[in-house]
């Protein structure tokens, strides 16, 4: 009996949770994909707890009506486990993929065994092959093939988990903070299923992922408030959050590496604004920031809208590689004019400096000299252009 109460009670407690952020999610939330899968796998998993809240009280009755409910009520739980599981996966992989199709492909393979397993849970109706519910006892009982369904759930889940590791080691850049990815991907997941296979009454798989969905919201939030809204670049107080938190790690090591600062400025800025008006100028701030992305793509360099039309890139290099950033970004700029349809020359100026000291100040001192090279650069630009 009080085991019971203290289920019902976890139980509530998570839908409430999870009632909140689908609410929230619903009022505020753009239409990403991404949000749009973290939304799916968050009702999804509203759904199982709310049907194991209800099996609580019908569990083990043998009337033919609740013989009934029980039959339907099960069924549907495993192919929500299933859902869920497959749904957790695909939003994995597209938070910490870049290559939106290499996951539509992913996504459609895995969706194989999904269907083959739903089609395995109905007919288990009439062949028991996933499970039955025991006419005597009113009571759920494994079938033969129920070991499928512990591979295919625990299946995405270890997946998940795998690549998040991997993503960590390789220490790859990611929309969440590393220890967002440790608790919420690898972490929760893992405990729930271990005290599962362990504890099988105890069923805390979901109650766990409850928890890690409730950290991946708070960290979409602390994303709105961090992240620049036009360029989807992080914005200045991310910038200075993070040039903060580095500023302990700029002393240059023995292998030459120190945190290089890049300050970026778009050249004649204001006349692509007056000659083509503030929408063409907003469009020309979207595509330096998909240039400077598709450039440091599969980095950890941390990269900012710095205010207006000046951007900025902190990264951990030499001094060699950081010369050879610069001609390569320049290079980026050369044809994209052409690359993104733009009726008119695009072209940034950049300066840049180390981080050679530690702490806070040694890093403000490499910004203020990054920001006076870029000025040099800028004024040799603009005579360069004829300006």
């Amino acid at each position: 009996m009080y085991e019971q109460l203290y289920r019902i009670e976890v139980n509530v407690i998570c839908l409430l949770i999870l009632f909140w952020i689908i609410f929230r999610l619903r009022l505020f939330a753009d239409k990403q994909t991404r949000n749009i899968l973290f939304s799916r796998v968050i009702v999804e998993n509203f759904l199982l707890i709310f049907l194991d809240t209800l099996m609580v009280f019908f569990s083990g009755k043998t009337s033919p009506f609740f013989y009934a409910l029980n039959w339907l009520f099960n069924l549907l739980y495993l192919i929500l486990n299933a859902c869920t599981a497959y749904s957790w996966f695909s939003y994995v992989i597209y938070t910490l993929f870049e290559n939106k199709k290499r996951i539509s492909v992913v996504n459609k393979f895995c969706a194989i065994p999904l269907v083959i397993f739903i089609f395995m849970s109905v007919v288990s109706i009439f062949t028991k092959w996933i499970f039955f519910i025991d006419s005597a006892t009113g009571s759920f009982v494994n079938g033969k093939l129920y070991f499928l369904q512990i591979i295919f759930v625990y299946g995405f889940f270890t997946c998940a988990s795998v690549i998040s590791l991997i993503f960590l080691i390789q220490r790859k850049q990611t929309l969440y903070r590393p220890y967002v990815i440790v608790i919420a991907f690898i972490l929760l997941p893992f405990l729930g299923g271990f005290f599962h296979i362990i504890f099988p009454q105890a069923k805390l798989v979901w109650q766990m992922l409850s928890l890690g969905f409730l950290l991946i919201y708070v960290e979409i939030q602390f994303d709105l408030i961090s992240r620049d809204a036009l360029t989807g670049l992080n914005n200045r107080r991310a910038f200075d959050s993070q040039l903060e938190k580095i500023s302990e790690y700029g002393l240059t090591e023995s292998d030459g590496k120190a945190y290089h600062i890049f300050m970026m400025d778009i050249n004649l800025f204001k006349e692509i604004n007056d000659t083509y008006g503030h929408i063409e100028g907003d469009n020309a701030l979207v595509v330096v920031a998909k240039i400077i992305s598709k450039h440091f793509e599969n980095t950890n360099a941390f990269k900012c809208r710095y205010g207006g039309d000046e951007f900025a890139i902190i990264y951990w290099c030499t001094s060699d590689e950081a010369g050879k950033i610069l001609k390569d970004i320049y290079s980026d700029f050369e044809n994209s004019s052409q690359s993104y349809n733009l009726e008119y020359k695009l072209s940034v100026s950049i300066g840049y400096a180390a981080i050679n000291g530690r702490g806070l100040e040694s890093a403000k001192k490499a910004l203020k000299l990054a920001d006076s090279n870029l000025y040099v650069e800028k004024d040799f630009m603009h005579k360069k252009l004829n300006r």
